[in-house]
């Protein structure tokens, strides 16, 4: 199973096994995953702002892989 989770308009994929992770752990990943993502995004040099927000943001949602 896995479940996308969108920061904005950047969505990352986070596999959770067969639905048994608890949703603090999968946050955790989800932002670990988006921090890569930005990363690559703006070269070796990650976006502190945008890192920040992510782990705070409001606008975060949680669905289901389609």
């Amino acid at each position: 199973m896995k479940v996308t989770v969108c920061f904005g308009k950047t969505r990352v994929v986070v596999p959770c096994g067969d639905g048994n992770i608890k949703v603090h752990a999968l946050i955790q990943q989800a932002v670990m995953r988006y921090k890569k993502a930005i990363a690559k995004l703006h070269g070796s040099r990650p976006c502190r702002m945008l890192m920040e927000s992510a782990q705070w943001s409001s606008r975060c949602r949680l669905g289901p892989e389609t």
